[in-house]
């Protein structure tokens, strides 16, 4: 009878022992899966290599750039011309500027032209308000750079919008700023990238232009000067004459002298001689 008691305790034992070790495997295990979802729960998953771009959705981006020299007649007349042809073709003028030197007058027109109406306002230029005399046409294909940066700018607001999903999960103050900072310099990539976008959108949909108007000023005449001025430049040139042999002369007052002394010797040799006699 002792002897089975001391069996039936014996198995409880070992059935106590080994539910406690169940439970601490149990608990080393959720342990050691907290820490590993703490080490990744603040960096997103990396999304896969994006997608290449559709050839069928791609659309050629050109940049058109051109610049243009016009002799005309008349400059206002001109620029009325040209304000017209602006009109037309749903153009506007960037900038402006008047310039004038001793031969010529200028306007410097920079000009931003609707990229289907380019071609028709170079043209209209070419026989409009004056003779053509400098012509540059050229055009940078950004295709290649606008799908880039459209990959790119998806990509970042992905990830953005997973770093704004951890923070709403983020327990302790430094998850929360680590959180906060990598959401940070996404949102400045993003803005460049955006901007960027803008400005290459910008130059696609409105080309520029750069229209330099010209107008020669004839020269006037040359007069000769008349015979009052003949005298009046005649009179100061024989007194300049005039003072520039003084000047000479008491340059040379020495040899002078010494003449004046030889006369004056000879002059009294002459005279004894005739006394003599």
């Amino acid at each position: 009878m002792s002897a089975n008691v001391y069996l039936s305790f014996l198995l409880l034992l070992s059935l106590f022992v080994s539910c406690n070790e169940a439970e601490s495997a149990r608990s080393t295990a959720d342990t050691s899966l907290g820490e590993y979802t703490d080490q990744i729960e603040l960096e997103p998953p990396r999304s896969a290599e994006p997608p290449p771009p559709r050839e069928a959705a791609r659309e050629a981006k050109i940049i058109k750039q051109g610049a243009l020299s016009l002799d005309v007649d008349t400059l206002s007349k001109a620029k009325i011309q040209l304000d017209g042809i602006v009109t037309r073709f749903g153009a506007y003028y960037e900038n402006e500027a008047y310039r004038s030197d001793y031969r010529a007058n200028h306007f410097d027109l920079s000009m931003r032209v609707p990229v289907g109406q380019f071609d028709s306002v170079v043209t209209a230029l070419e026989s409009g308000p004056g003779k053509l005399t400098a012509k540059k046409i050229s055009a940078r294909d950004v295709t290649e750079e606008f799908v880039d940066l459209e990959i790119r700018l998806e990509n970042k607001l992905a990830y953005l919008t997973q770093y704004q999903e951890i923070l709403t999960g983020a327990r302790t103050i430094e998850e929360v700023l680590q959180v906060q900072e990598k959401i940070r310099a996404l949102e400045e990539e993003i803005e460049s990238r955006k901007g960027r976008l803008r400005y290459l959108e910008s130059q696609v949909r409105y080309s520029k232009l750069q229209v330099t108007l010209t107008e020669y000023v004839a020269a006037e005449p040359e007069s000769g000067p008349g015979l009052a001025t003949r005298l009046g430049d005649a009179v100061a040139g024989g007194g300049a004459l005039f003072v520039s042999l003084f000047v000479s002369l008491v340059y040379l007052w020495p040899l002078l002298l010494l003449g004046v002394l030889v006369g004056i010797g000879v002059f009294w040799r002459r005279r004894r001689s005739k006394r003599r006699s």
